[in-house]
């Protein structure tokens, strides 16, 4: 093991020396946990079709692609070309386009729960949305989630994300609008009985049996309680209509 450590160092002295510096700058030396490897960070320069190259020049097949988002491959000439022609148009212009309107109707196409959009910065922002109008509509404050599901940063959606040791610094009040449940229908139904309940949230990319997710929505269906998708993972690449377009299961906002 020894050697294989010290050829490990030796291939990526750049990256050590770039992992040495975040170390000074960023909390655990990364801007992302997904990235959190030991013994250092290999830094990327850049990347073509399904390989990627770091800064000492190793070469990588690249399985991650981009967290998943990067289906199309590593600057995918079409991709490129589009965001060039854009570019030359203007990045910002503080008015409405006609593109938002062609994407909006791609992702109404592709999308079985898609009536109408809202585009937002982040995955986080979009499960504060959903779980704000959830409660507006329900009249109730009461979120279920799962064990480990991950929803985004903000203190609702986070709470049980990663075990009770992450819920610090989470005001008692905020994890006491959630409900925190295993992947288990009974509890999920027992939860419902109580009448306080807005939403149950479901992480698309938690591979389920379709039958467990097609007794959430009769479950919360049959209590007149929203049923929400997370695709913020598994929108488009489950399959073109995510999670929801794989199993044919249709929630009540996405």
């Amino acid at each position: 093991m020894p050697a294989i450590d010290d050829r490990f160092h030796d291939l990526h002295a750049k990256s050590v020396t770039l992992s040495q510096e975040a170390e000074t700058l960023f909390p655990d030396g990364v801007t992302h946990d997904g990235r959190k490897f030991g013994p250092f960070r290999v830094y990327m320069d850049h990347g073509l079709g399904p390989r990627k190259w770091d800064v000492d020049g190793n070469e990588y097949i690249d399985y991650r692609t981009g967290h998943g988002s990067m289906i199309l491959g590593q600057a995918n000439p079409e991709v490129v070309k589009a965001v060039q022609d854009q570019l030359a148009k203007g990045t910002h212009l503080s008015a409405s386009s006609e593109l938002e309107i062609k994407w909006g109707n791609l992702v109404k196409e592709l999308v079985p729960s898609a009536e109408k959009l809202r585009f937002v910065s982040s995955g986080t922002e979009a499960m504060m949305m959903a779980f704000r109008m959830a409660r507006t509509h329900s009249g109730k404050t009461k979120i279920i989630k799962f064990e480990n599901a991950f929803h985004g940063w903000a203190d609702s959606p986070f709470v049980g994300a990663a075990g009770d040791n992450d819920d610090n610094g989470i005001p008692q009040e905020i994890r006491d609008t959630m409900v925190v449940l295993p992947y288990d229908i009974d509890a999920v139904e027992k939860a419902l009985e109580r009448g306080d309940i807005a939403a149950v949230v479901f992480q698309g990319n938690q591979v389920m049996q379709p039958s467990f997710i097609q007794a959430l929505r009769d479950a919360t269906t049959s209590r007149g309680v929203m049923l929400i998708f997370d695709e913020v993972v598994s929108g488009f690449r489950f399959s073109r209509g995510g999670c929801q377009g794989l199993y044919g299961i249709t929630p009540d906002l996405t």
